[in-house]
């Protein structure tokens, strides 16, 4: 998929798509974090606003941690 390993390999494809209740969340690792918390809060307040997710960098503890609890 490409040279650069970690960001192109199998283990970061989207291999499902659908829609997952809040409950079922919990257990589930989903990127961005903010899926899981303040999205629910947004949709009941009708999503009154934009809300910046920020970026996920490469080097970042966030990264980090996201990759070691892959390994």
């Amino acid at each position: 998929m490409g040279s650069n390993p970690g960001i192109f390999d199998v283990d970061h494809v989207i291999k499902n798509v659908r829609f997952v209740p809040r409950g079922e969340m919990a257990e589930m690792t989903i990127y961005p974090e903010e899926i899981k918390t303040s999205f629910w809060d947004d949709l009941a307040g009708g999503f009154s606003g934009t809300r910046y997710l920020g970026v996920q960098k490469p080097g970042s503890k966030t990264f980090l941690d996201s990759q070691s609890a892959t390994d």
